[in-house]
């Protein structure tokens, strides 16, 4: 299956523009025709030495020049088409990617194996070195033809060689591939390592707890321990270029030796000699070129598969449904488990939420609300339990999660992507920046085509503005507002309520100020929800949530944290 997507993955590239591939072919088996003509030319020249042989041999050796000039201009132009397909095809199939797969370290190591396909140009070098082939075996081919008449006899040394210099190639590709997977968890864990004193917080850090030295050694014994590997690598690789070596240089010899012997015997000319050897050497190059080609397609080959391993888990994803909803979305028996982990996040789940009621989810940090919000947004599939709506047109979601991305764009751009079919409404654009508080005001301060350099305070107030702007039926805010004070953020979510006036609306959050200005508060606690009613009920109940409360009140009241204690 692999190498079926594969084909098709290498095929679109290549087909996206054919036309520099063709003569870029063209180009190369007149190239690797022309070798013969240089051989030849040779043989006559050093018989007759006359200008026209010398002319006749350096004009054999321009047009070889010149092919491989024309050669890398063709190539370039190539090489946009492919990547720019290749690319294509990736983001798509990127796109279509369950959320859950983003989870799981194993799968993440193979899509950076698939977006290194693209970064590292492997379909483009893959095709590039089929070309080369295609010269060299067109080399091959034309000097032969010249050798035949002096010695066809030589063929089957050179043919040994070729074979010995074939199986060192392919071997040590499946070696270096073979390692580079099994190592490659630690691999990534040391580059995190030898990063980490780049990140201006972890600087800080180590500079105060004076642990640099401790992070150093840290860091050396994991590479050290990638470095022993490839030594020994390293060492096999040596032995086996020594045998190829050695049997290339004596199947060189030999030519030239068994040329002096027929030259001895008048069998050939001095230039049927030296035409001999030089081809000999010409084809021995070719087939080197043509090992090396071979393997390292063999490696890009192993680095597509993983790519074609992407496409193919994508193309069997099937999209999300739609939630319609008109009134009502109810959650029924919801339950989730993450990949890797021995415990359900979420353990049979109920929940309505209904059109123009705001429903807080508090609760501890593991609780599930953030599992629970994925769900609703459609991110996750539950392992069992249904998300229904009870009909109409289909509900658009947004959000604007805790951990917000940090886009590098202008500020129209930041905003606009909750809805990019309205970049354009410079409106609704300030409509959203000032909902989202003075923070967005001030980072569009200098337009919504700038680019500034924003603090980390305004990159959230714009995230907090890109999920308004998205104005969707369904709009969670998954504590978004966590690194501001209280009264910010009651201050923020009161505009927020606001704003969403007539849809389904959900705060996840820890803070119990917050959660008072829903209309509805879930309590949730190890996957389930354990209360469910407003601020006030809730305190009536004297359960779980009146506790939370409580608690939070009188830390703010008289300041009675688990240090007064003491």
């Amino acid at each position: 299956m692999k190498r079926n997507t594969l084909v098709r993955l290498v095929g679109q590239a290549v087909m996206r523009d054919p036309l520099p591939l063709a003569l870029d072919l063209l180009v190369a088996l007149i190239q690797g025709g022309l070798y013969g003509g240089v051989v030849a030319a040779l043989a006559h020249l050093v018989d007759v030495r006359t200008v026209r042989a010398v002319l006749l041999w350096g004009g054999a050796q321009l047009l070889v020049a010149l092919c491989g000039r024309l050669r890398p201009v063709l190539t370039r132009r190539a090489q946009n088409g492919i990547r720019l397909a290749l690319g294509e095809q990736l983001a798509e199939a990127t796109a279509r990617l369950p959320y859950a797969d983003f989870e799981r370290s194993d799968f993440l190591g193979d899509l950076e194996q698939a977006t290194s396909v693209l970064h590292e140009d492997r379909v483009y070098q893959l095709v590039q070195g089929a070309l080369t082939t295609v010269t060299e075996g067109s080399r091959i081919v034309a000097v032969s033809a010249v050798l035949v008449g002096l010695s066809p006899w030589l063929a089957l040394p050179a043919a040994a060689a070729g074979a010995v210099q074939v199986w060192a190639d392919a071997r040590r590709v499946r070696e270096q591939y073979s390692l580079y997977r099994k190592r490659e968890d630690r691999q990534r864990f040391a580059d995190y390592l030898g990063g980490l004193p780049k990140d201006p917080a972890v600087n800080a850090e180590v500079r105060i707890f004076g642990a640099r030295r401790w992070l150093i050694h840290r860091w050396y014994a994991v590479w050290r321990g990638l470095q022993a590997g490839n030594h020994a690598l390293a060492d096999r690789q040596m032995r086996r270029d020594a045998l190829t070596r050695g049997a290339t240089l004596a199947v060189y010899l030999g030519a030239f030796a068994w040329g002096v012997v027929l030259a001895a015997h008048g069998q050939i000319r001095l230039g049927g000699v030296v035409a001999l050897a030089a081809g000999v050497r010409s084809v021995q190059v070719a087939t080197e070129e043509i090992s090396y080609q071979m393997a390292d397609g063999q490696r890009h080959v192993l680095h597509l598969l993983d790519a074609a391993h992407v496409i193919d888990r994508s193309a069997a994803c099937l999209p999300s449904p739609s939630l319609k909803a008109s009134e009502t979305i109810t959650a029924t028996g919801l339950t989730y488990r993450y990949p890797g982990s021995r415990h359900r996040a979420l353990k049979g789940v109920d929940l309505e939420l209904r059109r123009g009621r705001l429903l807080a989810l508090v609760g501890e940090n593991g609780s599930g609300k953030t599992t629970l919000a994925r769900i609703l947004l459609g991110l996750l599939e539950p392992e069992s339990g249904t998300i229904a709506g009870d009909g109409g047109v289909p509900a658009r979601r947004s959000a604007v999660f805790q951990d917000f991305v940090r886009y590098h764009l202008s500020v129209r751009e930041e905003v606009g992507l909750g809805d990019w079919s309205r970049l354009s409404d410079d409106a609704s654009l300030w409509e959203a920046l000032t909902a989202a508080g003075p923070g967005a005001t001030a980072a569009a301060q200098l337009g919504l085509d700038s680019l500034p350099v924003l603090s980390g305070g305004q990159r959230q107030a714009l995230a907090l503005a890109r999920g308004l702007f998205a104005q969707g039926d369904l709009v969670i805010l998954d504590e978004p507002t966590a690194a501001l004070d209280p009264l910010a953020e009651q201050e923020l979510f009161g505009r927020f309520v606001s704003v969403s006036r007539g849809r389904f609306t959900v705060i996840v959050t820890h803070r119990m100020g917050a959660a008072q200005l829903a209309d509805d508060i879930a309590v949730m606690e190890r996957g389930r929800i354990v209360e469910r009613g407003s601020h006030n009920e809730l305190l009536m109940a004297r359960g779980r949530y009146a506790r939370m409360w409580e608690a939070q009140s009188r830390w703010y009241r008289d300041g009675s944290g688990p240090w007064r204690s003491r």
